[in-house]
C-alpha cells in the first residue's frame, strides 16, 4: 500500500510515561534519541469513525463517569464506538470503515519477519515465536504452572487441500505447515476465525515513526525505561475483528455462546468447539428445509492429537435458522479476491475447510462474529468488545444499548462487554469478568478481564520460562486475572510497559528489510 507524506520533522522525542489503571498520570519522563526523520502518513481512502458515534468523546464526561463508576455512560460510549466502526465505508462496497485503515502487518512491518530463508526465530531460544498462529503465540505469554498453562486447546492441522494449493507460494511459516504468514488483510488465528488488526492513522504513525517494530530500538528503550512505560497518543484506536466463513448455496452451522452453559468458576477450556447452541446462517435464496442435521468443524483434533473432535453435528430442533442480514457481513467479489495476497487466500481457505470441509471463493461471505475496539481517549483506555448473538436482548451484555438513529446495519444483534478498569463494586479490588467468548475463550479461562490483561502488555515478553522479569498475561508476581492493578503492582517492576498494546512486543524484531519478492536485501 502506498503512503503519502504530509508532514516532516527532523526531531523526535519519545514520551515515556508510567501506565496506570486509574486514569491518574504519573510524571512525564523523556528520553532524547538520535534525531531522525518523522513522517506522518495519510492512507489513501482512509475513513475515520464517522460523526454521530461519540468519537472522539468528551474526555471530561468519560473521566467523570469512570470516577463515579457510572457504567451507563461508559456503555453508551462503548456501543457507539462499535456501531461507528462498523458503518459502511464509502467507495469500498460492503466493507466497514475500519477496512480502510492501516493494519498491524503494515505498522509493525510484519512481513519483514518472514523474509524468505528466515526461520522466524528471534531471541526465543528453541521456540519459533513468529512461526506460530495467534493462539499458539498467546500460550507463550503464560508463566509455567499458571492457570492459562493448563488449558488444553484443540489441534488444528493444516487442511491438506490448503497445503496442496499453496505449497509453492511461500505462505507457510515452516516446513511443518503449522501456520500461515500474515496476509495483506488477514492474520492467521490457528482456527476457524479470520482476524484482522486495524489501526487509526494516529496509531500507525506513533508505532512506525518511533520504530517500535525494531528490536534494537526497543532494547535501548528497555534499558532506559525498565519499570516504566510508553504512552500512546489520544488519537490511537486499534480494532481486532473476527470474521466467520459463510458459504453461498447452503445453510451454514455456527456455534453461539450462552453464558449459562459454564459455571464462571470453570477453569478448563471453553472455546467454541465446546458450545452447545447453534444457528444455521442462511445466505439467502435457499429453499432448503430444516429436515437434516448440519455439521461444522472438520479435521480438528484434541490437545494431544489422539482423537478427532469433529465434525460437530446439530439435528433439526437443536439449531435455529437466521438470515445473513442479521449479521454484519461482506460478500467476496472478484475485485476483493484479486486484492487478497496468497497468504490472505490461504487463511480464508483454511478457515473454510475447518468449518465446512469446502473451499471459499468469490460469491461467498465473511460474517462479523466478534470484534474488539480500544481507544486511548482515557489514560486507562476504553475497551469494548462485541459478539453476535441470537438472543440480543437477553442478559447483562445487552444492557444500556442507546438509540443510534444514524447507525446502519444490525449492530443491535450483538452483545457487548466493556472493560474500562471499573471494579466489581465501588472501592473494590476485584474487576468483573470481561471478555469476548469467541476471541478470549479459545485461550483464556472464563475468569479474565480485558483491562487486566492489556495493562500487563510490555517488553520483553515471556518466552518459555515464565520469568517474572518479563511481560505476560500472567507472571510469577501477578497470577490473578481479576485483581485490579496499579502502577505500584509487582507485575510491572521488571519490564517496560507498552501502554496496553500487546501487538508491539508481539512483533518486535530485527529490521530485516525485504524486497518486493520477500527476499532479504
Amino acid at each position: 500500500m502506498k503512503i503519502k507524506i504530509v508532514a516532516v520533522s527532523v526531531t523526535v522525542v519519545i514520551i515515556l510515561l508510567a501506565i496506570t489503571c486509574t486514569g491518574d498520570k504519573a510524571s512525564n519522563e523523556t528520553v532524547n534519541e538520535t534525531p531522525k526523520e518523522t513522517v506522518s502518513v495519510s492512507w489513501p481512502g482512509y475513513q475515520p469513525i464517522p460523526a454521530g458515534f461519540d468519537y472522539p468523546a468528551n474526555t471530561t464526561t468519560l473521566n467523570a463517569a469512570l470516577s463515579a463508576v457510572n457504567d451507563t455512560t461508559l456503555r453508551h460510549h462503548a456501543w457507539s464506538l462499535f456501531a461507528g466502526m462498523m458503518q459502511p465505508a464509502k467507495n469500498n462496497v460492503g466493507w466497514p470503515v475500519w477496512y480502510t485503515w492501516p493494519n498491524s502487518v503494515e505498522a509493525l512491518r510484519i512481513k519483514d519477519i518472514f523474509c524468505q530463508g528466515d526461520t522466524g526465530v528471534h531471541n526465543l531460544g528453541a521456540k519459533e515465536f513468529h512461526s506460530l498462529s495467534l493462539i499458539q503465540r498467546n500460550r507463550l505469554h503464560v508463566a509455567s504452572k499458571a492457570i492459562l498453562d493448563t488449558l488444553h486447546t484443540p489441534n488444528y492441522p493444516m487442511p491438506q487441500p490448503v497445503i496442496d494449493q499453496f505449497e509453492n507460494l511461500n505462505v507457510f511459516t515452516n516446513a511443518s505447515h503449522t501456520a500461515i504468514i500474515p496476509g495483506k488483510h488477514f492474520l492467521f488465528n490457528g482456527d476457524i476465525m479470520i482476524p484482522t488488526e486495524s489501526l487509526s492513522e494516529g496509531a500507525y504513525n506513533w508505532i512506525n515513526n518511533n520504530g517500535f517494530y525494531n528490536k534494537h530500538v526497543m532494547d535501548s528503550l528497555y534499558s532506559a525505561k525498565k519499570g516504566s512505560g510508553l504512552e500512546a497518543p489520544s488519537n490511537y484506536v486499534v480494532t481486532k475483528h473476527m470474521y466467520w466463513p459463510v458459504l453461498k448455496g447452503q445453510l451454514n452451522l455456527v456455534p453461539v455462546w450462552y453464558p449459562g452453559d459454564y459455571n464462571p468458576a470453570y477453569t478448563g477450556y471453553a472455546g467454541y468447539e465446546m458450545w452447545k447452541h447453534f444457528v444455521a446462517v442462511d445466505p439467502g435464496g435457499l429453499t432448503q428445509q430444516i429436515i437434516t442435521p448440519l455439521a461444522y468443524l472438520y479435521n480438528v483434533y484434541n490437545f494431544d492429537n489422539t482423537k478427532q473432535i469433529g465434525p460437530v453435528m446439530a439435528k433439526p430442533g437443536n439449531y435455529s435458522r437466521h438470515s445473513i442480514n442479521e449479521f454484519y457481513y461482506h460478500q467476496i467479489t472478484q475485485a476483493d479476491w484479486d486484492s487478497f495476497d496468497a497468504s490472505d487466500k490461504a487463511i480464508l481457505m483454511a478457515s473454510s475447510y475447518w468449518a465446512y470441509n469446502k473451499p471459499i471463493g468469490v460469491g461467498d461471505y465473511l460474517v462479523t462474529i466478534a470484534s474488539h475496539i480500544n481507544t486511548k481517549e482515557l489514560y486507562s483506555w476504553t475497551m469494548q468488545s462485541a459478539w453476535w448473538t441470537d438472543q440480543p436482548n437477553v442478559g447483562p451484555y445487552s444492557k444500556n444499548r442507546p438509540a443510534l438513529p444514524n447507525a446502519q446495519g444490525p449492530w443491535q444483534h450483538y452483545n457487548l462487554v466493556d472493560a474500562y478498569g471499573l471494579p466489581s463494586a465501588p472501592g473494590g479490588s476485584e474487576l468483573p469478568m470481561a471478555s469476548n467468548p469467541y476471541i478470549e475463550l479459545v485461550i483464556h479461562p472464563m475468569q479474565t478481564n480485558c483491562n487486566n490483561c492489556h495493562i500487563r502488555a510490555g517488553y520483553p515478553e515471556i518466552g518459555v520460562t515464565g520469568d517474572s522479569t518479563q511481560a505476560g498475561y500472567q507472571n510469577k508476581l501477578c497470577y490473578d486475572m481479576l485483581r485490579k492493578l496499579y502502577d505500584s503492582s509487582s507485575c510491572f517492576k521488571n519490564y517496560m510497559r507498552t501502554d496496553f498494546q500487546w501487538i508491539i512486543p508481539d512483533y518486535t524484531h530485527p529490521l530485516l528489510l525485504c524486497d518486493e519478492k520477500g527476499k532479504k536485501k
